[in-house]
């Protein structure tokens, strides 16, 4: 492979604001797709589903990887965990 192969010529994408949302889950998708899994686990802790939005919002709504901070996103394992097994906790 030559010094100027395609795989010597990466763009990282890594802080482009453009991109800050592909690495985890946005509340609005949260909303859109867990609709089910928002209700069933607001009522288990007898709150509305926006309290408990925000509450998950307080555990899981941390991440961000553009540099601007345009995009903050909730860990898609902690999050799925989280409607598992109905309890909040920090996981790593």
């Amino acid at each position: 492979m030559g010094v100027f192969s395609t795989l010597n010529n990466i763009t990282d994408i890594s802080f482009d604001e453009e991109f800050g949302d592909i690495c985890g889950l946005t509340e609005e998708e949260i909303i859109k797709y867990f609709p089910d899994y928002l209700d069933e686990t607001s009522k288990k802790f007898g709150l509305s589903t926006e309290a408990l939005i925000k509450k998950m919002k307080d555990y899981y709504n941390g991440f961000c990887f553009d540099i601007g901070g345009k995009h903050r996103l909730y860990n898609p394992y902690s999050t799925l965990r989280f409607f598992s097994i109905k309890d909040f906790q920090i996981t790593g």
